[in-house]
Parts: C-alpha cells; structure tokens; sequence
C-alpha cells in the first residue's frame, strides 16, 4: 500500500484485503501475542531474577521499568520511524529484535546487562502496537475493522493472561532463565509470519524533526520515571514531583515547536477530533484501573482476607480472563452499535464493576464469587473500552493517522504508571480498601460523564457487518 507523500493517513487497499487475508491477521496477531506475553513474562520470576544476581528489591523495579519506560515514551517516535521504513518490515524487525533480546537476558552475565537489554526491547516493543493498529485498521475494510481490532483487543488480552501462569511454572520447574527462553520461539515464529504473509505498506513522510521528537520522547519518560518514583517512598516522591516537572516542561517545548512543521509527533489539529481525545482518555483510564484492580484485590485478599497468594492470584485472573473474552464481543456490538455507544458501554460496566468490588471486599474463608462477579464486569467494562478506543484512534478521519495512533497508545500505556502511583498514594494517605475502588469508580463515572457531554460525533459511525 503507498500513501501520499506527507499524508500518513490511515486507508484501506483493496487489492491487499483481496490476498492472505486469514494468514494476514493470524500474523498480525501472532506479533500481538508475541508482545502482550513478555510485557509481564518478568513479573513471575522477579524473586529469583534478584537472587540470583544479589540485588535488592528496590532495584528489581529497573528490570520492570526498563522495558515498560521506553516501551510507553518511545511509542510516537517508533511508530513515524516505523511508517518510514516500512510498517511490515519494521514491524518484523521489532519483534525479531524482542526475540533476540529473550536470548541475551537469559545468557546475561550480570544485572547491569539485563537491565540494558530490557531497555533495548522496550524500544523495539514500542513498534509493535503501532504498528499492528495501523497494519490491521489500513489491510482491514471499513466494515471488517471492528471485529479485527476486536480479535486484537482479545489476544492482546491473552497473551498478558497466559504470561503469569506460564511464567510461573517455567520459573519454579527450569529456573528464571527458562522463563526468557520461552518468549523466544513465540516472537522468531512471528516475526517470521509478518515477513511472509503481512503486504507492506510504505509511507512517504517528511524527515523527523529530531529536536521535538527527542523533547517529546525523554518528556514522557521523565513524566512516567516520576509516576513510577512516586509509587516507592517519601523521597521518591520527591524525586518523581522533580522528574515529573521537568518531564512536563519537555512535552510542553515538543508541543510548542511541533505546531507548524513537518515531520511533527504532535501536528496542528491532531486533537481537534474529539475521537482521537475519547479515545486516549478511555484507554489511560482502563489501563490504570487493571491496575488499581488487580493489584489492589491481590493486597486485599493476602492482607485481610488470609488467602494464600496462589488464591489471591486465580481470584484476580477473572479480570483478564473475562477480558479474553468480552474483547471479541466488543468487536461483535461495534460492529452493529458504532464505537461511540460500546465505548459509554464499557465505562460504565467499568464503573460498575468498581462499585461492585467495593462491595464485595469482605473477608471469606471460601471462594469470593461475589468478588470473582465484579471482577468480571470490570474485565468486561475493559474490554469494550479498549477495544472501542483501539478503533477511535484508527479511524481515517484523523489527519495523521500514524501520529494519532502514536500519541494513543503513549497516553494508554501511561495508565500503568498512573495506577501504581495511585495506588501508592491511596495507601501512603491511610486509605481503606474500599475507599479505593470507590474513588475508582468516581473517576471511571465523571470520564463517561464528561466524554458523553464533550465526546462529539465522528463523521461516520454507521454500523458495520463483517464480510
């Protein structure tokens, strides 16, 4: 597929539906799985990774950290370099390169190594989800697309659900180092599968402005290194208010030069769509609150209830578990409702399902199954939020397309970040449990509230069938 020069508008190409079309996305979200599993592949064997090189906890956050940072911050510049040189080949590249990487860091001689090759897979991963949104949105038809980004949301769902218990065995039965060797295979077969089934797309865009990328990029990777500070102790919070200032003051000097030239991240009216705005607020929103759910249910239950964490663990997995699910049903009601109503949809079952949990916080020597419940329509909620939001920011009406997705999918990722500094302070200010996940919902409750009021209505959102 070729676009006009400078353009970078997300489009269809017929003849490129025409061909491949199942073994297109099978590879497509084949690279999906591949980079959804190792994001969390290292959360599992975290414990004997710091073991084993004789480092302390505190510093086990760099193994988390170094590849979830650069994986967030550089995203934007990844996905106008990737367009450059050509989505398939660097998507190929990228998730040959996380191949690669699984190798070095379960050969790593030291945890100085392990860090620097965790750094350097969260660069190639940032590729990525750029670019199979890009991919699938401009080899999908107009009325295929909901259900394609449906079945994305949904591996992408899966592959972070099956990481933590496939992780978990390797680690206990082969050691830490298998855990890494076992992300190998995954990504070699789909990097494969991309170079042979997935057509290429090139894009001739205007050179990088370097100046505004580079400000924009260590901008966000300040913002979330303060974000990720904040979430550890009185001082880091000190550090993180100081990294966060001057992380803001670079994305406020990308912005500003970024307004009237080419080769911008950040191009003049990109967020004069109120699709685009909808969208990056739904999917911060829903990556914090998988957060602030997870982790907080987990607490919960091993702090107050006496639940092992092997219990703990299993109750939590009903959020991505239902997510699997529900992702691909999204995909079903998109198709006949349009984005807008599935994604109201979704923030309010993601509401609910806070409320619900707040309510359902009650030691039990059993199973929780009320718990279980809200985890459940929260997953649901999740679903149908990034899913709808996945699609937002794909839509052919941006005016960059490639920088839409880009910006998207940095202030989805921030999420993360957000919800462990939320978390962190909750608990730092004597917060109950409770209390947690209302002010959950209320957050969750005024965005719906606020996108329903400000949300606009995208030029076209008739409903879609699959063909």
């Amino acid at each position: 597929m070729s676009a006009a020069p400078g353009d970078g508008a997300i489009a269809s190409d017929p003849p490129a539906r025409e061909r491949l079309v199942p073994l297109r996305l099978v590879a497509l979200l084949s690279a999906t799985f591949a980079g959804a599993y190792y994001s969390n592949i290292a959360l599992v064997p975290l414990g004997a990774v710091l073991e084993h090189f004789h480092t302390s906890v505190a510093l086990g956050a760099l193994v988390l950290g170094g590849f979830a940072v650069p994986l967030a911050a550089a995203t934007p510049v990844a996905a106008y370099a990737g367009e450059a040189i050509g989505l398939t080949r660097a998507l190929a590249l990228a998730v040959g390169t996380v191949a690669l990487g699984a190798v070095a860091a379960a050969l790593a001689p030291s945890f100085a190594v392990l860090v620097a090759v965790r750094v350097v897979q969260g660069v190639a991963a940032a590729v990525i989800v750029p670019a199979v949104l890009i991919l699938l949105a401009s080899t999908s038809s107009e009325r295929g697309r909901p259900l394609a980004l449906g079945m994305w949301s949904s591996v992408n769902s899966l592959g972070r659900l099956i990481s933590f218990p496939v992780g978990g065995a390797l680690a206990s039965v082969a050691g830490w180092s298998a855990v890494f060797w076992s992300a190998v295979p995954v990504c070699g077969l789909a990097s494969l599968a991309i170079a042979f089934f997935v057509p290429r797309r090139t894009v001739a865009r205007p050179p990088l402005d370097r100046t505004a990328a580079a400000s924009l990029t260590f901008g966000a990777a300040l913002v979330l290194g303060g974000l990720t500070a904040i979430a550890t102790d009185r001082t880091g919070r000190v550090v993180g208010a100081f990294l966060g200032t001057a992380g803001a003051a670079l994305l406020v000097a990308a912005w500003r030069r970024s307004r009237d030239r080419p080769g911008s991240l950040l191009p003049v009216g990109l967020f004069s769509t109120p699709t685009l705005v909808r969208s990056s607020v739904g999917g911060f929103v829903q990556m914090a609150v998988i957060v602030v759910d997870i982790t907080g249910v987990s607490l919960f239950l091993v702090r107050e209830g006496g639940a092992s964490t092997a219990v703990a663990g299993l109750v939590a997995l009903a959020f991505p578990a239902v997510m699997v699910v529900a992702s691909t049903v999204a995909g079903a009601v998109m198709a006949r409702l349009g984005g807008r109503r599935v994604f109201w949809l979704g923030l309010a079952l993601l509401a609910a399902g806070q409320g619900g949990i707040a309510l359902a916080l009650r030691p039990s020597a059993g199973v929780p199954v009320l718990l279980v419940v809200a985890l459940g329509v929260a997953g649901a909620g999740a679903a149908f939020v990034q899913t709808s939001s996945a699609s937002g920011a794909t839509r052919p009406e941006h005016r960059d397309g490639t920088a839409a997705v880009g910006i998207f999918n940095l202030v989805r990722f921030s999420g993360t970040a957000a919800g462990a500094a939320w978390l962190a302070i909750a608990f730092s200010l004597g917060s109950s449990y409770r209390a947690l996940f209302v002010s959950a919902a209320v957050v969750v409750g005024a965005v719906l509230a606020l996108t329903a009021m400000f949300g606009g209505r995208p030029r076209s959102e008739a409903p879609m069938s699959l063909t």
